[in-house]
């Protein structure tokens, strides 16, 4: 870094001063602002220090503002006074050994630090206490003075030191980076043997210290490993030895960002704003500035604090961008925040140009919150008023502005192309098109109908829940049964292209994994992928979770396990290639789900005929070397209903290559062939090409123009590379036909291709039960939003066979997220049921619900009534109960005891939360507002609701008494307003099952259970006579997930 420039800490809007230092030029500026208008900034220099020294660091007192301290390349610290005074007075702190001084760093009580390289046996941090009397720098007399005064406190012996920074709101906390080693935090109070804390890291360059939240500061590696840790100081560890390690949290910073920049930017400088929490500058060598604003990351209690990016902003590009790059001369070189911004909630920056240009950039206010809600309501803010956003609510059906609406429509196309476009790996690189197979992936199939096109000149207008499609079709998905059971997700999935393929492979693999044809000598293969099987790669930690039963050495390698399962279960009468893997190639073709399971070859195509799809039967015929069978497909009118010209065309296409490949078998066996004979044969070739590519362009069925496409050459391949066909039948036409190396190369570029490209036909390649098939998963949410899906498909492998961390994290935050968004829309019982299913699928590694006790409260042991005879102090500490200690793992309300029992949800001794409902996963309990601690629990018959506690006032009984007289509509009416306020009362009375344990609210029960059951007998005492209609026949088992209570034995 060759110039630099600094904001003072103390200016303030009628007195704004900067520094600007030229390490080069050795020269120091003291500068005034005049004027800031936009970017321009007017200033005037009040000194200028020209006689300075060559030094390599440099800081600005924040203190005292005529005090700068240079760090010089011999190791020598000399401290500068930039004022108005006639002459330039200086002082100089040598060393013992000399070595390049890499840092210098003022506190706000007059220390002075400076951290040098390494040397032997020496200290390479020293401080000085520029308040004691021998070294005042107001003292010093005009010139160069060589003080010999020695460092009050020696740290870091012999470890190189590589940036220091004092924290501003405790001076007598000082950070370093030790080189390539840690970040060490010394507390200068403490006695010299103490261990300071430390953090194992190579990011030990540039520290940056937050001002508006000391706890946290920033580091970033050398070089072009463009990486900033954000390290959390009350996490640090003083245990040498585990830093040494790295292992454990106490080493791992609370936010790591990586890859700040490309690959040709080293970071050279990192600063925090001065007015905002959490904004912190980066600028690299390229000029490229951008800003991260970071806000704390919800942590279990067990876990330390953490961070999280919620906006970057990019100032300055790269001077080489290709749109919004500039000059080499004109890049940033040099950045800092000013102490105030032009307005409220906006942030200033100065730059400093290679050029010497001086510019501030006032960056725009963040926009402020917007979201959907789960019934289609979008929420934004539209104004802010005294530092609060003022919100606006727009319904569902409410119409959108016209020119929003048009904004929105015109977006779709870009949005499409852009998606189209975009075919770059996560790692930025562009993808290479494997040497066959394509994926490329249709638009439409990808993207749900989330923009809904309509005219705009008509009466009716866009509406938002138009807008909202995709999240209107997955409601409308869910309430339907769209869940864990594959052929119903394939029926409800017909107006899309691509899922019902999908839910017949998940059929498919379902069905032999039940009727345990993917068992071998207790190795379960259930829910892999084509590429699994192929490259017997399951994994070595995967097979211990795929044992079923047996011991540990009983299992067999993989390869033996997938020879034995094709042995007795695979397409033994499929006609392949030469091969090395038979059995690799046969299980594989049984999982691209081309035919039925459980069928042999004639019944699965008198399936397809009864279906209406002769050319995909007749498709199948020829993949397995039957033309025969495939023209007689083609040509039977009885089953397929009626014969069109088309496969008319087609059985005459396969009958002639069938012909065309017998002649040229019988002249290769013959010696000699006459040259006429040879010149009729080329004529011949021409007009059949010609009157193939002529049918070709006349039909759009993808199995019409594979069929054409082999008919026309004699090659496989070429029916490869039909982009049009399925990919599993691609695949499959691979693993019949192509060699074993050229098959190996195929099905791993189409894999990897697939993923990148969130391709939902690849779950044939990757299965659904490998981390592979997460990040399948994964873009394929990116591409289209649709999270039901991909949790939907998951379910049935993860978490039961998938081992790695990761993974199952990515899988269980999505999982929780759809369980939320089910439970948003009011859909209880489809939650109920997706979980009970889901803990089915996981078997074993499904989580075991905690067990609830019935009126007891499960933190305390105690009562959960409001009052009792040995009530004890509210709120309290652990409770000891018969000799134990019973530990709290959960917070206790924030209200006070008295308002936290009135809320009836929590425990009125302890303060935790009362259990949730086994139907709807609210907290069960109910409300009592008159419950005051200290009336002792009387109520007042005059302060007691009707409608809460089941009683008449006078005044009701006096309704009621004459309602005799009245005529039946209006007793019909009074009774319906009874019922309806016993039912409210109803819903959250507390019921529990003496047998499981788990609790439910009244009235959900009764709607889960039906009428029939025991909750039945409590809705005819509280409805005698009444209208409602419960349902009558209701179900047996507990709604909780992996309950098998019968909880209605009665």
């Amino acid at each position: 870094m060759e110039t630099a420039i600094r904001w003072s800490q103390n200016s303030v809007p009628s007195n704004e001063r900067f520094l600007q230092v030229d390490v080069a030029g050795r020269s120091l500026k003291l500068c005034k602002v005049d004027r800031r208008k936009r970017n321009d900034v007017t200033y005037h220099t009040v000194f200028e220090a020209t006689k300075v020294p060559a030094f390599r660091a440099f800081d600005w007192s924040p203190v005292d503002e005529a005090l700068v301290a240079v760090g010089q390349s011999s190791g020598e610290v000399t401290v500068l006074r930039i004022d108005d005074s006639t002459a330039q007075e200086t002082l100089s702190l040598p060393v013992r050994n000399q070595r390049y001084c890499n840092a210098v760093a003022f506190s706000n009580n007059g220390l002075l630090a400076s951290g040098l390289d390494k040397v032997r046996n020496d200290s390479c941090l020293n401080l000085w206490d520029l308040n004691q009397r021998s070294i005042a720098v107001g003292a010093l007399s005009p010139g160069s003075d060589r003080s010999n005064v020695e460092p009050y406190i020696r740290l870091a012996n012999s470890e190189p030191i590589t940036s220091i920074k004092f924290f501003p709101g405790q001076p007598q906390l000082l950070v370093a980076g030790i080189e390539k080693r840690y970040v060490r935090i010394y507390d200068l109070r403490e006695p010299s043997g103490n261990a300071p804390l430390q953090f194992a890291t190579r990011c030990v360059h540039n520290i940056a210290i937050d001002s508006k939240n000391e706890d946290f500061f920033a580091s970033c590696a050398p070089g072009n490993d463009a990486t900033i840790c954000i390290w959390d100081k009350r996490s640090g560890g003083r245990d040498s030895s585990s830093s040494l390690t790295g292992h454990g949290d106490l080493t791992q910073p609370a936010l790591e960002l990586k890859k700040v920049t490309d690959a040709q930017g080293a970071i050279w400088s990192l600063r925090y704003a001065k007015t905002k929490r959490g904004n912190l500058g980066v600028m690299t060598n390229t000029g490229h500035l951008k800003t991260y604003d970071t806000v704390h990351a919800p942590a279990a209690e067990s876990e330390p604090e953490g961070l999280e990016v919620c906006r970057v902003r990019d100032v300055h590009k790269p001077y080489y961008h290709q749109t919004q790059g500039r000059d080499e001369e004109r890049r940033v070189v040099s950045f800092d925040f000013l102490t105030h911004g032009s307005r409220s909630h906006k942030l200033d920056i100065i730059t400093l140009s290679r050029n010497g240009n001086i510019e501030t950039i006032s960056l725009p206010d963040p926009p402020g919150p917007a979201l959907f809600t789960s019934h289609n309501e979008f929420i934004r803010s539209r104004t802010r008023e005294n530092g609060l956003w003022k919100l606006e609510v727009t319904q569902p059906s409410s119409t959108l502005h016209r020119d929003t609406a048009k904004t929105l429509l015109a977006m779709q196309p870009k949005l499409k192309q852009y998606s189209r476009n975009d075919k770059r790996s996560p790692a930025g690189e562009t993808q290479t098109s494997p040497p066959k197979l394509s994926v490329e992936v249709s638009q439409n199939d990808l993207q749900p109908p989330i923009f809904v096109e309509k005219d705009l000149n008509n009466e009716q207008n866009l509406t938002m829940g138009q807008l909202l499609g995709l999240a209107s079709i997955q409601h409308k998905r869910c309430t339907d049964g769209y869940r864990l059971t594959p052929s119903m997700n394939q029926t409800l999935t017909q107006d899309c292209p691509k899922l019902p393929a999908l839910w017949s492979w998940v059929a498919n693999a379902q069905n032999l994994s039940e009727a345990g044809s993917m068992t071998y000598n207790h190795l379960d293969l259930s829910y892999l992928g084509v590429y699994d099987i192929w490259m017997d790669d399951v994994g070595a930690a995967l097979v211990k979770k795929r044992r079923v039963g047996g011991s540990a050495s009983g299992s067999p390698p993989v390869s033996k396990a997938v020879e034995g399962i094709s042995r007795q279960h695979g397409v033994n009468n499929a006609k392949l290639c030469a091969t090395n893997w038979p059995a690799n190639r046969r299980l594989c073709l049984r999982l691209c789900d081309i035919y039925p399971i459980d069928s042999n070859l004639d019944d699965a195509i008198t399936h397809l005929l009864e279906a209406r799809r002769a050319t995909e039967a007749a498709f199948i015929l020829l993949l397995f070397s039957s033309p025969k069978r495939a023209i007689d497909a083609l040509r039977d009118v009885k089953v397929a209903g009626s014969s069109t010209q088309t496969n008319r065309m087609l059985a005459m296409a396969i009958a002639g290559i069938s012909r065309r490949q017998r002649k040229k078998r019988s002249q290769q066996t013959s010696s000699s062939r006459e040259f006429s004979e040879s010149s009729d044969s080329d004529s011949d070739s021409d007009s059949w090409s010609s009157t193939i590519e002529s049918l070709k362009s006349g039909t759009n069925d993808p199995f019409a123009l594979a069929i054409l496409s082999y008919t026309l050459s004699g090659s496989w391949a070429n029916v490869i590379d039909q982009e049009i066909l399925p990919l599993r039948y691609r695949i499959g036409a691979a693993l019949c036909w192509l060699p074993d190396h050229e098959l190996t190369d195929l099905i791993s570029h189409c894999k990897q291709l697939a993923i990148d490209q969130g391709d939902i036909e690849g779950i044939a390649l990757t299965g659904c039960s490998t981390a592979s098939a997460i990040d399948l998963m994964e873009n394929y949410v990116r591409h289209t939003g649709d999270l039901q899906t991909a949790v939907l498909t998951l379910a049935f492998g993860v978490p039961r066979y998938v081992d790695e961390n990761k993974a199952l994290r990515k899988f269980d935050a999505w999982k929780e997220t759809y369980r939320q968004t089910i439970q948003s829309w009011d859909l209880k019982f489809e939650r109920v049921r997706f979980d009970i299913e889901c803990a089915k699928l996981a078997g074993s590694e499904a989580t075991k619900p905690q067990k609830q006790l019935s009126l007891v409260c499960g933190y305390c042991s105690q009562s959960i009534a409001h009052h009792s005879p040995n009530d004890s102090l509210l709120g309290g500490t652990d409770q000891t109960i018969e000799g134990q200690t019973r530990h709290h793992r959960t917070q206790r309300h924030p209200l006070t005891p008295e308002k936290a029992a009135a809320i009836g949800t929590v425990c009125p001794k302890c303060g935790r939360h009362l259990p949730r409902c086994g139907v709807c996963d609210m907290w069960l309990g109910m409300s009592d507002p008159t419950y005051l601690r200290n009336h002792g629990g009387d109520r007042s018959a005059g302060n007691a609701d009707p409608a809460e506690d089941g009683t008449a006032t006078a005044e009701e009984g006096k309704i009621v008494k004459e309602s005799h007289t009245l005529d039946l509509e209006t007793q019909y009416k009074e009774q319906k307003e009874r019922e309806r306020k016993l039912a409210e009362l109803l819903s959250n009375f507390i019921t529990f099952c003496i047998h499981c344990n788990h609790g439910f609210h009244a009235m959900h029960a009764l709607q889960w259970f039906g009428s029939q059951s025991g909750f039945g007998g409590l809705a005819s005492q509280l409805f005698p006579g009444s209208e409602w209609q419960w349902r009558k026949e209701g179900r047996r088992i507990c709604p909780v997930a992996d309950c098998g209570c019968i909880c209605d034995r009665a």
